[in-house]
């Protein structure tokens, strides 16, 4: 991680209600290279489509948009030091912060270290489970299993199987798997392989992120898409729990889906990582 801890400041307890959320960048000094726009848009088009709910909240009824700031590279100050943003955002888990704490704080790019990250809601944390501060945080960036869980009521039956390489995910729909359909599911994919990219790696060794294919190979049969990733070295249980919430937000707003299977390289360490 690309970050002194000590510049680390959360403040957020979870609401299925609305609320404000400011995320704040502070990079040790101006880098061509920041990543931090570009990152913070993945995120917040992951939430949109229900990547944050955790096993806290319906991923049908998650969301998050930008209020202020500005996603565009381009734009005045795409080189930092400092980027600002203010969300909305609406049942977001906190274990969603997580998430964001990992990507946000390798955001400055190959060589520049993060010198602070703020994130704060504007609801008052409580010492509860929906709420997280500094000194949580901290403690779950050295857990394996503090990522957002699946909700547990998805609505279609999940199976797992097991393959020798990469990672492949079936989903059986209820009706046509059309062109429209299989580019939505592309995109979620898409933002799903840019939000696991700083997940553990399949063995969960200590400080090593996963690595593989961003997007899959797409192929379609008369009611099912099939997703193929060839190189696919992620502990599939955070990975693939929050891919499942993002389904379940597809399965609610988009298209019904029957069942959905995933398959990837078994791990003895799995029982570190996530649900699956």
């Amino acid at each position: 991680m690309f970050m002194n801890l000590k510049g680390l400041a959360i403040r957020y307890r979870a609401s299925a209600d609305p609320q404000k959320l400011e995320v704040a960048v502070r990079m040790k000094r101006k880098s061509v290279d920041s990543l931090a726009r570009g990152v913070m848009s993945d995120l917040v088009e992951a939430m949109a489509l229900g990547a944050g709910a955790g096993e806290e909240f319906a991923p049908a009824h998650s969301s998050a948009k930008l209020v202020k700031g500005t996603f565009d590279p381009d734009k005045a100050g795409g080189a930092g030091p400092s980027f600002a943003w203010t969300l909305e955002v609406a049942g977001i888990s906190p274990a969603f912060l997580r998430v964001m704490v990992d990507a946000l704080a390798n955001s400055g790019g190959t060589d520049v270290h993060v010198d602070s990250l703020t994130i704060a809601g504007s609801v008052a944390p409580t010492g509860d489970a929906l709420s997280v501060d500094e000194k949580k945080m901290i403690a779950w960036l050295d857990d394996f299993a503090a990522y957002p869980k699946a909700w547990p009521k998805p609505g279609f039956p999940i199976t797992r199987a097991s393959t020798t390489r990469g990672a492949t995910v079936t989903i059986q729909l209820r009706g046509d798997a059309s062109p429209k359909i299989a580019a939505k599911l592309e995109e979620i994919f898409g933002v799903w392989g840019a939000v696991r990219s700083e997940m553990p790696n399949a063995e969960n060794d200590r400080g090593m992120i996963g690595l593989g294919d961003i997007g899959p190979k797409i192929a379609r049969k008369k009611s099912a898409v099939l997703a193929k990733w060839n190189q696919f070295d992620y502990d599939p249980g955070p990975a693939f729990d929050v891919l499942t919430n993002m389904l379940v937000h597809f399965h609610e707003t988009v298209a019904p889906i029957v069942s959905v299977e995933y398959s990837c390289r078994p791990i003895a360490s799995r029982s570190r990582g996530g649900s699956i």
